[in-house]
């Protein structure tokens, strides 16, 4: 089943824009280029210039690396309208000047397609695809809504494009260029929102359900797996089909962005009183490196022991495959860090770079007072 299922969305990740191209190649008219130019907008204004500029701030730009834990909704508007600002631009450029004259509807929904359908084969290819070839058991239904999300992601870049199209018809760019970058913005920002669990419980290694974490939201080290990878999807699912009914009826009403209350511990900028940054620092090299030395014993022993019991040498492992990637270790680079005090307790976190061959990655490490990881993310 889970094969019919990984297959099924395979289908719609790469099926749906391959059999696209082939049609608008046969079809003539032109809308081959214009599929090809919507591949072209996404991978030079997403893969060449905005990944790698965030890429640059998340280690390189101190307040940046804090923004995700000190102002998480901030944080995440940035990354979801700026999506919305590289990409329409992209969409202006691609239609008003690379294939001007071309304003059909078909070639909106040629340039849309070849647009969303290069990012769904990108995500079919480096999330879908690995777990078929290894034979991986426990997505199950999560993989489907994951292709059913993409399939959403889709038909709303071609409405989109179809947004731009009006504009550039009616000589309007700038006014129609906003709305996308609206309409796109929320639809991203939605997403993340539907992802925000301040429950964040001890690491991501392991179980939920501890008191006395701290609670920084969590860069996945990752996809979820199991039942918690079905929900998250299904949530994107939901929104993903609110927002395309949202923007095809011109809705833009957004009362559902609200994020209630929250009873955490406020984020502070430093550590609280009584932890000391060399201290803090050091400490984190040591449990990086203990993590990077495949002895999930030790990985384990270095957690406070209320928490020890949610982790587990599976998920440790899933750790080391995504390590396996980053190349050979070259050295420990700058750091920031954060603090907070709930319950009367006090955390101390560090966010610190690792250079690898393959790049830079952020590490997130928290520590009770008695110097015990209690978070370890990256």
């Amino acid at each position: 089943m889970n094969l019919l299922f990984e297959g099924i969305s395979l289908l719609i990740c790469i099926g749906i824009p391959v059999l696209g191209g082939i049609y608008f190649a046969v079809n003539g008219k032109g809308y081959f280029l214009t599929f090809l130019t919507g591949i072209l907008s996404f991978v030079v204004t997403q893969m060449i210039l905005r990944i790698p500029l965030l890429g640059y701030l998340k280690t390189n730009w101190e307040w940046f690396m804090i923004l995700p834990y000190s102002h998480y909704f901030i944080y995440m508007a940035i990354t979801a309208f700026s999506a919305g600002v590289f990409e329409e631009t992209g969409r202006v450029v691609g239609l008003g000047v690379l294939r001007k004259g071309k304003t059909s509807w078909m070639d909106a929904v040629a340039f849309g397609l070849g647009h969303g359908g290069i990012e769904a084969v990108w995500i079919g290819v480096i999330g879908v695809l690995p777990n078929v070839l290894n034979e991986d058991t426990s997505i199950s239904v999560a993989v489907l809504l994951s292709g059913a999300e993409r399939f959403c992601a889709m038909a709303f870049h071609i409405l989109l494009t179809l947004v731009i199209m009006e504009g550039i018809r009616r000589h309007k760019k700038l006014f129609y260029w906003l709305i996308a970058v609206v309409l796109h913005g929320l639809y991203n920002f939605s997403i993340c929102i539907s992802e925000y669990n301040p429950d964040l419980g001890c690491s991501d290694f392991g179980g939920r359900g501890c008191d006395d974490s701290f609670d920084f939201y969590k860069t996945k080290v990752e996809r979820r797996k199991g039942n918690k990878t079905m929900k998250k999807n299904m949530k994107k699912l939901a929104v993903g089909f609110g927002v395309f009914v949202m923007a095809v009826g011109s809705l833009m009403g957004c009362s559902s962005l609200g994020s209630g209350g929250n009873e955490q511990g406020e984020i502070l900028k430093e550590l609280p009183e009584g932890f000391d940054k060399e201290t803090v620092r050091e400490q984190a090299m040591e449990d990086i490196e203990i993590a990077q030395s495949k002895d999930y014993e030790s990985w384990k022993s270095r957690f406070a022991k209320d928490l020890q019991s949610s982790l587990t040498e599976e998920s440790y492992d899933s750790y080391l495959k995504i390590l396996e990637k980053q190349g050979e270790f070259k050295e420990f680079g700058k750091c920031t860090y954060l603090g907070q005090i709930k319950d009367n307790k006090k955390y101390g976190g560090v966010i610190i770079v690792v250079k690898y061959e393959e790049g830079n990655v952020n590490y997130s490490l928290a520590y009770d007072e008695d110097m015990n990881l209690v978070s370890f993310t990256m």
